[in-house]
């Protein structure tokens, strides 16, 4: 899970080291638009669908890795 989550957050983000502390706080990019394309690659790459609610509460990988074990 860690590594194709990173792999998504460097594309999207330019990041260079992933961790569970990212957050829409700490990523400069992490805006809006780029918030939709993270929750529409992450259910392509996971093969998953979440709620509005759940995109929503993705504020952190933390929350996005617990959403992701929910869903498997």
């Amino acid at each position: 899970m860690d590594n194709k989550l990173a792999k998504i957050f460097k594309s999207l983000f330019g990041v260079e080291e992933f961790t569970e502390e990212l957050s829409v706080e700490s990523v400069n990019k992490w805006d809006s638009i780029n918030h939709l394309s993270l929750v529409m690659e992450i259910e392509k790459e996971f093969g998953v669908e979440f709620s509005v609610v759940e995109s929503i509460n993705m504020s952190c990988v933390k929350e996005i890795k617990k959403l992701l074990a929910e869903k498997s």
